[in-house]
């Protein structure tokens, strides 16, 4: 029989082996590479248990022990006939080298490509080379890791790819996807960049790994290079992950190490998903001069934007079935329009205060020019001005209705593409930092 033919036979067995020895690894031929010109086998395991396997190995391959060998100050076993006749094969000390969390994430990034790449693999070394280590962005390689594996991560690491493909149909994942590992991903360099910003606008502390998890992405080639600059809300970038998530071309994976029962989870499945399609406003239902506040409505709620209880600028109060209840600040707003290309201006609630009480003709001239504009009432300057000084609250009705109505027209000059942006971002803010984390997939 044919030397490499040998050695293929040998390492079959070998494979059989290890699941029931234990021990690490084995390489066929004195270098790093699987299959090469050479008769030695090198099998890897703890320095305690070297001699355990070694007599474990002879015994059930039929080999004869070699006292003295060349290659193993410990002996090695040899064949003199039969399928691995003239092989010689020692049992060296497995270097107890800890993976750090970059190396276990790579790691099973690359097992998983190998699978989608090649569902009949047997995880060889030369298999993980071939069709793992192509599809992966880390800075680290099979062969970085292969030598300080030890044999659970091994085993960890094919139960995680052996799920993630089961999984294959369910989610649609597609097979031609890139593994994006932080280490060296452009990827998730610009979506967590991206993600951090936008939770810290949206009033959160919440670090990235609570908004979403995961250690490794799976990416459509085409999304690689996506700028992430023009997503304006956390919500929106959420539901942008959805989108593709849910036509498997993004999966975002979290990363555990696996038992013999292999689980997993999808989380935050319901993030909110075409809520904040933009509908109407209005300036009160009970007409211009009937209420300080006004609204927007979106699809799935609404934001009614007032002062609450005092002289103080307005703020949007959500109203639906995702934030309830939540607040957002006027800078916020004002913040999410010039993202888009829009321009709001509005004076502070003591300017306005300031021109009610220095130059109220110009104050009502304004709000008299918003009422025109913004409703189809068509009160006289005079008129609304006799309604507001009747209020108790006219003061804040003033400054409410002044600022209201430099957002609403601000926002009315946006196309409906930026509204629903400007909308996501507001409901964003308001909302908790449960209801902004992000779709996931979590393999345990």
């Amino acid at each position: 029989m044919a030397l490499e033919a040998q050695k293929s036979k040998l390492t079959g067995k070998l494979t059989d082996l290890q699941k029931d020895l234990g021990f690490a690894k084995f390489i066929a031929g004195p270098s790093s590479d699987p299959v090469i010109a050479g008769k030695n086998v090198f099998v890897y395991t703890d320095n305690k248990l070297i001699r355990q396997t070694l007599q474990d190995i002879i015994k059930k391959t039929n080999a004869d022990y070699k006292a003295t060998s060349g290659i193993s100050s410990k002996g090695s076993a040899v064949w003199t006939e039969g399928d691995y006749a003239g092989l010689e094969l020692a049992v060296k000390p497995f270097k107890d080298t800890s993976l750090n969390t970059d190396e276990q994430e790579t790691l099973q990034g690359i097992f998983i490509a190998t699978k989608f790449n090649n569902p009949n693999t047997t995880y060889q070394r030369d298999d993980l080379k071939k069709y793992g280590d192509p599809k992966i962005d880390s800075r680290y390689k099979i062969n970085d890791l292969f030598m300080k594996t030890k044999k659970p991560w091994f085993d960890s690491s094919i139960r995680t790819a052996e799920k993630a493909f089961e999984l294959k149909g369910k989610l649609g994942i597609r097979s031609d996807f890139r593994v994006q590992q932080r280490s060296n991903s452009k990827f998730v360099d610009n979506i967590s960049k991206a993600a951090g910003k936008l939770i810290k606008e949206a009033g959160f502390k919440m670090g990235l790994d609570k908004w979403n998890p995961a250690d490794i992405y799976l990416v459509h080639p085409n999304l690689i290079n996506t700028n992430f600059n023009r997503f304006t809300g956390i919500v929106q970038l959420n539901k942008w992950i959805l989108d593709h998530f849910q036509q498997g071309k993004l999966i975002p994976v979290s990363l555990k190490f696996t038992g013999n029962n292999v689980k997993h989870e999808i989380r935050n499945p319901n993030t909110v998903d075409k809520m904040f399609d933009y509908e109407k406003y209005d300036l009160g239902k009970t007409g211009y001069t009937g209420s300080l506040y006004g609204n927007i409505y979106y699809t799935g709620g609404s934001i009614q934007l007032r002062n609450f209880g005092r002289p103080e600028s307005i703020s949007g109060e959500i109203n639906g079935k995702f934030a309830q209840g939540g607040k957002v600040k006027l800078s916020i707003f004002v913040e999410a329009i010039k993202r888009v290309g829009g321009n709001m201006r509005t004076k502070t609630h003591q300017e306005i205060r300031a021109m009610y009480e220095k130059t109220p003709t110009m104050l009502y001239d304004k709000l008299h020019k918003d009422m025109l504009e913004l409703t189809n009432e068509r009160l006289t300057r005079d008129q609304l001005s006799s309604e507001v000084e009747v209020k108790d609250n006219k003061i804040n009705y003033v400054i409410s209705k002044y600022q209201v109505g430099d957002l609403l027209r601000a926002f009315n000059k946006l196309s409906k593409e930026r509204k629903n942006q400007v909308l996501s971002a507001a409901v964003g803010y308001a909302g908790s930092e449960t209801e902004i984390s992000s779709v996931h997939l979590k393999i345990y």
